[in-house]
């Protein structure tokens, strides 16, 4: 249905109304005013069911997806210059149901039971703001799977095609970054701010198997919840889960992404050290069969330099034979050793692992300096057993030395 009142070139404004239903589902329902003495231009539309799935031949030509499926719903208002598009002024409300996202053999990327937000206001023309308010995602499911040959279950969303696209689009947009480096020093930075964010009822799995045994991480319950982002100011984002099965993870962030200032902390209560037991054959060579851990950490960023003072408790641990056959990265550290001595007789053991590091650099990886922080405990174990039993005990190392005892004493 197309509605067109009056055209009126006086200044006046034309109006104009359009609705028409979509073949495959859903409507769209268009008014505008138009005044062609100004050339300004106000606009409201109202999309309502639409299918996401009518988008897939558009979605192949970037990604090879074998199935989207979801509704859409936009409300949009906008006003402003036709002759300038980029200074118009846009508010309204997005939200998308049902959405599932899966490859093309079938198997499941991604799904969000709910995402909606009230768009605030948008101007990408003279200040570059975005603000954004009641964004609320309910129902997310996603999955990320790592492989021993360097690929991953995202991988076969890009074909070779595209792949080749992308790279030339990347070298060509490093070119336009070089040239535009100094014209960049000058324009505005993008303010975007988004008011009461609320994530729920969502989980997350990461499979890796480039390991000697597959590792999964199941993150579920996830609950996430932030009176306000903003890019320009300081944040307070806190992240719940329920950890595999019975663990609990609890993450706060306060930071500024302006101007790289960050505290994060985080902290892992009641983990089965058997889940993590992947990583400890990788790296020691030991298999971790019983026990469990907690762990806090406190991490500073400051002008790109990291520094951490993190806590790992262990409850009871258990390490099996070593395998002869892993070639672990660090199998000369006796893992089954170094924790008989660092648990006391009630079965715990408190390690603590300051940490260190630039960000910036492209070897940094703060899994990788947890690690070493271990390997150099371990080490000591080694290099100095006496020191580290005297200190275990409270004594005095010399005093344990040497320890006289009788030839016939058992």
């Amino acid at each position: 249905k197309l509605d067109i009142p009056e055209i009126d070139l006086s200044g006046n404004g034309t109006d104009l109304q359009l609705y028409f239903d979509f073949a495959r589902g859903g409507s769209l329902d268009l008014k505008a005013v138009f005044e062609q003495a100004t050339m300004n231009y106000d606009l409201e539309c109202q999309i309502s069911d639409y299918p996401l799935g009518v988008l897939m031949p558009f979605m192949k030509s970037v990604v090879n997806l074998g199935d989207v499926n979801g509704s859409l719903a936009v409300g949009l208002h906008a006003r402003g210059n036709i002759e300038n598009l980029l200074a118009s002024d846009l508010d309204g409300a997005i939200q998308i149901d049902s959405l599932y996202i899966k490859d093309i053999d079938g198997n499941q990327l991604a799904a969000i039971n709910q995402f909606k937000t009230d768009i605030e206001h948008i101007n990408i023309s003279h200040d570059y703001v975005i603000r954004l308010r009641n964004f609320a995602i309910d129902g997310v499911s996603a999955r990320y799977e790592v492989y021993a040959d360097g690929s991953n279950n995202l991988s076969s969303l890009f074909t070779s095609n595209n792949k080749d696209k992308a790279t030339q689009k990347s070298q060509e947009n490093e070119v336009v970054t070089e040239q535009s480096d100094t014209i960049a020093q000058d324009t505005p930075k993008l303010d975007i701010s988004v008011e009461n964010i609320v994530m729920s009822n969502s989980n997350f799995t990461y499979v890796d198997n480039t390991l000697p045994e597959p590792f999964s991480l199941r993150l579920s319950k996830m609950r996430f919840k932030t009176p306000m982002f903003s890019t320009q100011g300081v944040n307070d984002i806190e992240l719940f889960a329920v950890l595999q099965e019975t663990g609990a993870l609890r993450a706060k962030w306060n930071g500024n992404i302006a101007t790289q200032d960050h505290d994060l902390s985080l902290t892992l209560n009641n983990i089965n050290l058997k889940d993590i037991s992947p990583y400890s054959l990788d790296f020691f060579g030991y298999p971790i069969t019983d026990g469990k851990l907690s762990f806090q950490g406190q991490n500073i960023i400051d002008n790109s330099e990291l520094k951490g003072t993190n806590k790992l408790s262990l409850y009871n641990p258990t390490v099996g034979n070593k395998r002869s056959d892993v070639d672990a990265e660090f199998g000369i550290v006796p893992l089954k050793l170094a924790m008989i001595v660092l648990t006391d007789r009630e079965g715990k053991a408190d390690i603590d692992l300051p940490i260190s590091g630039n960000i910036k650099s492209p070897q940094f990886s703060y899994g990788r300096i947890i690690v070493q922080a271990l390997v150099n405990v371990f080490v000591k174990i080694v290099a100095a057993p006496i020191d580290l039993l005297a200190e275990a005990f409270g004594l005095n190392s010399d005093e344990i030395k040497e320890i006289e005892f009788s030839a016939w004493q058992n």
